[in-house]
């Protein structure tokens, strides 16, 4: 096999838009590749590690998305928006990201990634986790119940998705302001 852990991640991200979740097999994935199944235990150790891989792929993406913002409310906000692109992308993408660990090893060297413009802003490093956690619970909430065909319904029978997700980023953005008094309420 010609392939290295993240090239596999992405090939599994390509083969999970084609599959979903439930489809998405190691068998499944050799196939794709054209080995044997236990040729890929030399890279992962079993499934759960390759969903972290890709979990992790996805957001080293949505990283390199970003780009510069200006200040650590356009970067947490900015944060928030391409990461739901990301999720948006892939089939079942909120669900993986809901199924893996959020500090497996692939994982947790992003989150000092994530949280360096906060910390540069002023935040702790406790109170920068917290700021990036809550904006990824948003998010993934918000599209667990996009990437769900009744739920997504019930949503733009409602409101329009896009200017709710917007106003629901920004106030939680706009709280965390508040909170740290550089806003008034």
């Amino acid at each position: 096999m010609k392939h290295d852990v993240d090239g596999i991640a992405d090939i599994a991200l390509d083969l999970l838009n084609e599959v979903g979740l439930e489809g998405l097999s190691t068998r499944r994935l050799a196939i794709e590749l054209d080995v044997k199944g236990p040729a890929l235990y030399h890279y992962f150790r079993n499934k759960n590690e390759l969903l972290d891989h890709m979990a992790a792929a996805m957001l080293s993406a949505t990283l390199a998305q970003v780009g510069p913002q200006p200040g650590w409310e356009g970067w947490l906000t900015g944060l928030g928006h391409e990461t739901r692109q990301m999720i948006l992308r892939y089939r079942d993408g909120a669900r993986l990201l809901s199924a893996t660990s959020p500090m497996g090893p692939a994982r947790a060297r992003l989150f000092p990634l994530y949280a360096q413009p906060l910390v540069d802003a002023g935040f702790s490093r406790g109170e920068a986790g917290e700021a990036v956690g809550m904006m990824q619970c948003l998010v993934l909430g918000w599209t667990l119940h996009e990437q769900d065909a009744a739920m997504h319904q019930h949503m733009t029978e409602i409101f329009n998705v896009e200017a709710a997700f917007h106003n629901s980023l920004e106030a939680m953005v706009v709280g965390l302001a508040v909170r740290r008094g550089l806003r008034t309420a």
